[in-house]
């Protein structure tokens, strides 16, 4: 076990540390340079890249199992609005009979969203709400 200022590392969230880390040493060094002027970047969004169904499905997928055990709603949020801003946000808010700016307020984290409205996105995207049980665990490490 590593302790990293307030932040216990243990064995088993050690990669995930690790990739982090190299993250954060990368987001830094590119902010550096860009106040330098070295580099000029373009804002990249994950929304104009999904082009199909298949992507959009597998986005969703892939961010719902790498966050599985995180209950921070924010990250079904942004993954929500990358595919709702894939689809298009009029289509979206038609066919799942939401008001549009109803669904903006809720993506930029504006208001909290109703559970019927949830309910609504997901079906929209082709999945429904559940509850599952947590395991319970006895300690972090």
């Amino acid at each position: 076990m590593l302790k990293m200022g307030t932040s216990v590392i243990c064995p088993q969230n050690a990669a995930k540390f690790e990739q982090w880390s190299l993250i954060m040493v990368l987001v830094t060094v590119m902010r550096i340079a860009q106040k330098r002027g070295k580099i000029k970047s373009t804002k990249w969004n994950i929304y104009n890249h999904l082009k199909t169904e298949e992507e959009i499905y597998g986005f969703i997928e892939t961010s719902i199992k790498e966050t599985k055990n995180d209950t921070d709603p924010k990250y079904l949020i942004q993954t929500l609005e990358a595919a709702i801003r894939a689809r298009g946000m009029l289509k979206t808010a038609k066919e799942a009979d939401v008001v549009r700016a109803s669904l903006y307020r809720i993506l930029t984290g504006e208001t909290d969203p109703r559970s019927s409205t949830l309910a609504k996105i997901a079906n929209f995207l082709g999945y429904r709400l559940t509850f599952i049980k947590q395991a319970q665990t006895a300690s972090p490490c």
